[in-house]
């Protein structure tokens, strides 16, 4: 785990899984250099990672 990862809780016939969600603005990091994007086009492209 790294700092801005989350933890996710899943509670699935009474078994408890913990998982970890990366930061998703770390992975997006230099993935989407195009200087054309926008602030919401990018910003959709986050939410898509988050979930």
């Amino acid at each position: 785990m790294e700092e801005g990862d989350e933890l996710v809780w899943e509670i699935e016939d009474e078994t408890l899984r913990v998982r970890v969600r990366r930061n998703p603005f770390k992975r997006l990091a230099g993935k989407y250099s195009d200087p054309r994007l926008t602030y919401d086009e990018i910003e959709g492209k986050a939410d898509e990672f988050i979930g």
